[in-house]
């Protein structure tokens, strides 16, 4: 059991440093104005994750990022907060610190420009 939980977590550590690797950088000025949806898979098995956002542009800048769908009440208040960084620094690559997941959802939402709709 120790074992396949230790070879779990060195799947998803190497899984998150591929993430880490991938350039988020988006011109957001140069993204029309809009209501974007972003959708970003992350893991495999056990360790599967869905995520989806809502990223509105106006003015080429960021205006408000919001979670849609996300693992579960904890994930959503970290990536409310990673979101609000985005924002406010108006762009995707934050830091180094924030998750490949929430970089990738806001990065897709702005890259494929799917309009969002409730």
């Amino acid at each position: 059991m120790k074992k396949t939980i230790a070879s779990s977590f060195v799947l998803l550590l190497a899984f998150t440093f591929v993430l880490l690797a991938q350039n988020f950088t988006v011109d957001i000025a140069k993204v029309p104005d809009g209501t974007y949806l972003g959708e970003f898979r992350s893991g495999e098995g056990f360790y599967d994750f869905s995520y989806q956002a809502s990223v509105k542009v106006a003015g080429g800048k960021l205006v408000e990022i919001k979670p849609i769908k996300v693992p579960n009440r904890t994930v959503e208040k970290l990536a409310t907060a990673e979101f609000a960084k985005m924002v406010k620094a108006n762009k995707v690559d934050v830091d180094a610190a924030t998750k490949a997941s929430y970089k990738g959802v806001v990065h897709n939402a702005l890259t494929v420009k799917k309009a969002y709709k409730k």
